[in-house]
């Protein structure tokens, strides 16, 4: 792909990225039922996307069968509590706090570890 294309790519998504981060900002705070809720997470869930995408432009990305590798590696345990049920793929540094999505960046967690960890950086 020319350098300009990708560029050209990559900068209309990091502008996406902060317009919805300047709409973020500007909401109120709401709670459950709020019908504002589905907007707030319609965006999250697009910035997310946008962060991958930029990710995968950048040459971070993973594809499954590297993810299905990482997971056998590890016998299908998670790297914290050492339980091979629900095995799921982890971003060590979360897309959200600026993670890629490349192999190096994952691990292998159950889902109820992933749960725990949300969004907190690195180990638990």
């Amino acid at each position: 792909m020319p350098n300009r294309i990708l560029r050209d790519w990559t900068d209309s998504i990091e502008n996406r990225i902060k317009e919805i981060e300047l709409l973020q900002k500007g909401m109120p705070k709401v709670k459950n039922g709020n019908p504002l809720q589905a907007v707030k997470f319609s965006l999250s869930s697009e910035k997310r996307r946008l962060k991958i995408r930029l990710s995968r432009l950048n040459g971070k990305s993973h594809t499954l069968n590297q993810a299905i590798k990482l997971i056998n590696s590890v016998g299908g345990k998670c790297e914290i509590c050492g339980k091979s049920n629900n095995p799921s793929i982890d971003h060590i540094i979360p897309i959200s706090k600026g993670g890629h999505d490349g192999i190096e960046n994952l691990r292998v967690l159950c889902v109820s570890c992933n749960a725990k960890k949300g969004g907190k950086h690195g180990q638990n």
